[in-house]
């Protein structure tokens, strides 16, 4: 198993999300159980972290950013063999332009 780290932006950008979803739509329940998700999903990655297909891109990138869908949100990660550590990059609304964010 890969160890598991989130970069601030990351955090940042799950924060804002469930805020949103919990009170601009008034849905804390939902906002849980995402957040629920994500972390969850991030924790399966630590276990298999190639098993999710390399996020292609028409600009080069920094990292090798492997992207999963978690409802209607992008979470991007790449993976670090030479220190075993899987990094969650970015959560992202998935109909916005995904590559801006990387």
């Amino acid at each position: 198993m890969y160890a598991l780290t989130y970069l601030p932006i990351a955090k940042k950008d799950i924060d804002e999300i469930v805020r949103y979803i919990a009170k601009v739509l008034h849905n804390p329940i939902a906002a849980e159980h995402l957040v629920l998700n994500i972390v969850q999903t991030a924790e399966r990655i630590a276990h298999a972290p190639y098993s999710i297909q390399v996020y292609r891109c028409y600009k080069p990138l920094k990292h090798e950013y492997r992207c999963v869908v978690i409802k209607h949100y992008c979470m991007f990660y790449w993976i670090d063999d030479s220190k075993q550590t899987v990094t969650v990059a970015r959560v992202v609304y998935g109909k916005r332009n995904l590559t801006q964010y990387l």
